[in-house]
C-alpha cells in the first residue's frame, strides 16, 4: 500500500500519516520499533501506544531516534542526552511505562568525518508489516506535511528491518538512552 498525505488530488487518494501509524499500531501484539529522525510533541501517536503497553505488558516497545546536536554546540555528551531524555518524557511520552529508547551515538560527535544522524523513519509492527515514510514525528508531517511512504505487509521484509536495527543494537551502533 502507498500512504500520500497532502493536499487532496482528484482521483488519487490521500490519507495522513498519523491516521496510517495509528492502524497500523492498533494491529500489534508482540512488538513494535519506532525509528525516526525528528520527534516533536508527538503525545497525539504515542498515547494510543503507551495505553497498550500499559493493559498489555508484554507488548515489546522500542525506538530508534536521533539526537542530535547542533552545529556549534559544545555541550558535553552526556548533557544532550540528558535533555534529551527528560525531553521525551515531558513532551512525547509522560507515561508509564516507557519504550526502551537508543540513539547513534556518532550523531553526537562535533561535525566533521566522523558526524552522523539517524535519519531513518518507519514503523514495524510484529515483524510481519513495515510502514516507510518520508515522515517525521512531528504534527505538521503526519497530519498536514505532503509526504510518502510504503506499506509493507510482508514478513521477510518487516523482519529484515527489525533484525537490522536489533543488529546495530547489539554491536553498539546504537546505544540505550534511559529515558
Amino acid at each position: 500500500d502507498i500512504v500520500l498525505s497532502g493536499p487532496e488530488v482528484s482521483g488519487t487518494p490521500t490519507r495522513d500519516t498519523q491516521a496510517v501509524m495509528h492502524s497500523l499500531l492498533a494491529e500489534a501484539v508482540t512488538e513494535v520499533l519506532l525509528v525516526g529522525y525528528v520527534i516533536h510533541n508527538a503525545i497525539a501517536l504515542f498515547e494510543p501506544l503507551a495505553r497498550r503497553m500499559a493493559f498489555d505488558p508484554s507488548l515489546r516497545v522500542w525506538c530508534c531516534l536521533d539526537v542530535s546536536r547542533s552545529w556549534n554546540d559544545v555541550t558535553p555528551s552526556e548533557e544532550l542526552l540528558r535533555k534529551f531524555a527528560s525531553d521525551f518524557r515531558a513532551k512525547h511520552w509522560p507515561w508509564e511505562p516507557r519504550p526502551k529508547v537508543y540513539y547513534d551515538p556518532r550523531s553526537l560527535n562535533p561535525p566533521g568525518p566522523t558526524h552522523s544522524s539517524l535519519h531513518a523513519k518507519c514503523l514495524v509492527i510484529d515483524r510481519k508489516t513495515a510502514l516507510v515514510t518520508s515522515a517525521n514525528f512531528t504534527q505538521a508531517a503526519l497530519q498536514r506535511n505532503i509526504e510518502c511512504g510504503v506499506i509493507i505487509r510482508n514478513h521477510n521484509t518487516a523482519d529484515r528491518i527489525a533484525r537490522y536495527f536489533e543488529g546495530l543494537k547489539e554491536t553498539n551502533h546504537l546505544l540505550e538512552c534511559r529515558v
